[in-house]
């Protein structure tokens, strides 16, 4: 992949069914991709997400994290990606059923391609009971 990566003229997203540290690590040192996309719901924690940022900054990688899921997953991946300096884009998926918004007190509305972070202590989600 990393052959394929550096021949090619347009840039090679990569990561997200990728669930362990020394894969990603592999990857990120290989150079195998422009960008890195850890799911934030799969590969650990948002430390260990922030940790290969971290890695894939010091080979001049953006990431994009894999964020296929609503909800506590956005609200996750949005603090997340609020303190990574390397981040691309979220992934962002519309809610799909009518009862989404009732689970939780959280505004993930996109406006102007952006999603407003909050300034509550943890995720700042509350959950609807």
């Amino acid at each position: 992949m990393a052959t394929v990566t550096q021949q090619i003229n347009i840039p090679v997203a990569t990561g997200e069914n990728i669930y362990n540290h020394a894969t990603m690590e592999e990857l990120i040192r290989k150079q195998a991709c422009d960008i890195i996309q850890p799911d934030v719901c799969d590969y650990g924690s948002l430390q260990v997400v922030q940790h290969a940022a971290a890695m894939a900054k010091s080979r001049y990688m953006m990431i994009a994290p894999h964020n296929p899921n609503a909800g506590i997953s956005t609200a996750a991946s949005v603090h997340l990606c609020t303190g990574i300096e390397n981040f691309e884009i979220l992934q962002h998926m519309s809610r799909d059923v009518d009862w989404a918004d009732e689970i939780l007190e959280y505004d993930l509305t996109v406006s102007d391609g952006t999603i407003e972070d909050v300034d509550e202590p943890g995720l700042g989600v509350d959950f609807n009971e």
